[in-house]
């Protein structure tokens, strides 16, 4: 079966969103804990008011990078299809008899979406596999080592 390039996209966005929502509230939970978390001036004070508000900063971080590749999915031409694998391509493989989608994404991939009962994954060029796929070609065989075994996947698919 044959995924579409353009509702892939919109899922992407999707999920996009709602994790830029998530991040909102967990900056909001974070800044709130900081301010209820006793000052370094109080008795029996620890670091978690420096903490909290590291961490708050650290998912200002991630909601900047979310932004970042909400702009660049809006940008794709969903009708374009690529030579090579590079941000933007969907990407069908082949793993022994597995066939699996991946949207190439700047970062923050990971995603794992169902679309017409076929699973598509974001994936960043950061990300061990992203990057063994970053400029291949249509049926290019890539061979890398993941944390359990040597994996071997086909590149059926450029979109």
């Amino acid at each position: 079966m044959n995924m579409n390039k353009k509702t892939a996209i919109l899922k992407i966005l999707e999920a996009l969103e709602k994790r830029l929502s998530k991040t909102d509230t967990s900056i909001q939970q974070a800044l709130q804990d900081a301010r209820e978390a006793p000052s370094a001036m109080e008795p029996h004070s620890d670091t978690s008011r420096s903490e909290k508000q590291r961490l708050a900063a650290n998912f200002e971080q991630d909601k900047t990078k979310l932004a970042h590749v909400m702009k660049f999915v809006r940008t794709i031409d969903s009708s374009r299809a690529h030579a090579t694998v590079q941000n933007g391509s969907l990407v069908q493989t082949q793993e022994n008899e597995t066939i699996t989608w991946y949207f190439m994404i700047p970062a923050q991939g990971g995603d794992h979406l169902t679309i017409n009962n076929e699973v598509l994954i974001t994936l960043s060029p950061d990300s061990l596999i992203g990057k063994s796929f970053m400029g291949k070609k249509q049926n290019d065989t890539v061979k890398f080592q993941s944390p359990k075994e040597i994996r071997t996947i086909t590149i059926k698919q450029i979109l």
